[in-house]
């Protein structure tokens, strides 16, 4: 029992909690065949850029050469996080909408399923996708 837990230990200080779970849904090959990545966060940084999961998930886009698009409820450092890689940084909300409004669940997600619905219509005119 106890090289188990030895085992696991080194492990866990190995990979980063965005590695494994990364890892443990096969991610690499579910993007194979993809246009872009969409991930976010409720509020991106420049912490954003320590590992945190958006910056896993753009590291492993990057690598099978796909676009990262990271979308949040905030966003600030949004040109220090394009230069770290993402293909486009952005809040879901428009500018200047009030947080406390936007902190309503059916708020975000009406902002984001019109984000969503902005982003298929560029994909489909750049013909990434039909």
């Amino acid at each position: 029992m106890k090289l188990e837990t030895e085992a696991s230990s080194k492990i866990a200080l190995d990979k980063s909690g965005a590695e494994l779970l990364l890892g443990a849904c096969h991610f690499d090959e579910m993007i194979d065949e993809t246009a872009v990545i969409v991930t976010g966060e409720g509020s991106s940084d420049a912490q954003t850029l320590m590992g945190k999961l958006p910056f896993v998930v753009m590291a492993h886009g990057r690598r099978k050469g796909v676009d990262v698009v990271l979308w949040s409820g905030r966003v600030q450092d949004a040109q220090r996080l394009l230069d770290a890689g993402f293909a486009s940084v952005g809040s879901i909300h428009p500018e200047g909408f009030p947080q406390e409004e936007a902190m309503r669940p059916d708020v975000a997600e009406a902002h984001l399923a019109q984000r969503g619905a902005q982003l298929v219509r560029e994909l489909r005119l750049q013909g990434k996708i039909k």
